[in-house]
């Protein structure tokens, strides 16, 4: 992090705080994405958010926890939007805890099944991982042709091994976003 002048310093060479008449703005590639005076903001198209997501809190404890069948490995996150135009700012931050609903685990992909209910997707999942050429977003594919393949856990297995705690946060070019676009 840098000083540029007394009102405002640069985070990294993309994203820039600025003070302006005592209130705090964020501006990504010179386009702002957050400030004091915004709760919802809108996406530009130039922000290049690409996905919203809850995050894993802990993927060494999920790796031990389901161990990976391909070599692939993600354990990354639970996808809520795809291009999101609004980020909600109350989230951002959050810890949610998802209860694991089931696996799907075929040739190609291997993922939990979670309760995600800000996702937009039909499945909500947690890509664990994917075999040798396959891509991590083949997983929606994959379970939407294959849905004999999902193992639903009962209910012993949902008490006993069912959290995930995760973040709300997105992703975008500059990384994992994972807190308030303001103070």
């Amino acid at each position: 992090m840098s000083i540029l002048n007394r009102n405002s310093y640069k985070i990294n060479n993309l994203l820039i705080v600025e003070y302006i008449k005592g209130k705090r703005y964020v501006f990504y590639r010179g386009n702002i994405v957050g400030s004091t005076e915004h709760n919802n903001k809108k996406m530009s198209d130039n922000n290049n958010i690409i996905y919203s997501a809850l995050f894993v809190n802990d993927i060494d404890a999920l790796k031990k926890r389901y161990k990976p069948i391909h070599k692939n490995e993600f354990y990354h996150h639970s996808t809520i939007q795809f291009n999101p135009q609004i980020i909600d700012n109350n989230l951002m931050g959050k810890t949610i805890e998802l209860d694991i609903v089931g696996r799907f685990i075929n040739d190609k992909v291997d993922l939990l099944l979670v309760s995600n209910d800000y996702s937009t997707k039909e499945h909500p999942h947690i890509t664990l991982s994917t075999a040798e050429g396959v891509n991590a977003h083949d997983s929606d594919t994959e379970i939407k042709n294959n849905p004999n393949k999902i193992n639903h856990f009962s209910k012993l297995i949902k008490r006993t091994k069912s959290k995930i705690f995760t973040t709300y946060g997105y992703f975008s070019p500059i990384g994992t976003i994972k807190t308030k676009h303001y103070v």
